[in-house]
């Protein structure tokens, strides 16, 4: 989960136009020594695709590469999707960018094939002075078809999802901290030379 701030401090409402996201989206089934070492191979079975409703993308293998002569389906697939941005349009590769940085206009991409995957989110915010607005661009990984569906109905109340995924958030976080503090990792002196380890 990537959380984004923006804060207009001037003293005048202020229009923006702005594009975030991930570049190079892998997906589900691709190992690092399988990126590394047949990255062109690789891009050739990879199929990115978008649920317009909701704004998910998918990212998934249509199959897995193997070298024997047998079907070999590729089930799970890492995910991405945005809460917060007023955008109704999603880009699933980087091929609108330059159209994007030259003011040109861009069209929503269903379905990429055969090309790396991104995740990128346009929109125009309008923020007035003094007030700020945020959003988060979360990624999650190894998802199978129910998963997808169950997480698809969250998006009937993006702001309640959006709660939820904070409280996880901050669930984690405590959690972490009690096992680091467990194993005496959480520690403060007055030598800060000495404490810098912890």
């Amino acid at each position: 989960v990537r959380l984004s701030q923006l804060m207009r401090l001037g003293y005048q409402s202020c229009s923006l136009r702005i594009l975030d996201g991930l570049l190079n989206v892998l997906p589900a089934n691709v190992d690092p020594a399988m990126q590394n070492s047949y990255s062109t191979l690789v891009d050739a079975y990879k199929l990115n695709e978008l649920l317009p409703n909701c704004g998910l993308g998918i990212f998934a293998l249509s199959s897995i590469p193997v070298d024997r002569a047998e079907p070999s389906e590729s089930l799970l697939a890492n995910i991405v999707y945005s809460l917060g941005l007023p955008s109704s349009i999603r880009l699933l590769s980087d091929r609108q960018l330059d159209s994007f940085l030259a003011g040109r206009s861009i069209k929503q991409e269903r379905l990429t094939r055969g090309a790396r995957g991104a995740y990128f989110v346009p929109a125009e915010i309008e923020i007035e002075a003094g007030e700020e607005t945020e959003w988060m661009i979360v990624a999650d990984v190894n998802q199978r078809a129910g998963d997808i569906v169950r997480l698809e109905s969250k998006f009937e109340d993006p702001t309640k999802f959006a709660a939820e995924i904070r409280c996880d958030i901050d669930n984690g976080t405590e959690n972490l901290q009690s096992i680091v503090a467990s194993a005496d990792g959480i520690q403060s002196g007055g030598d800060p030379l000495h404490q810098a380890r912890h």
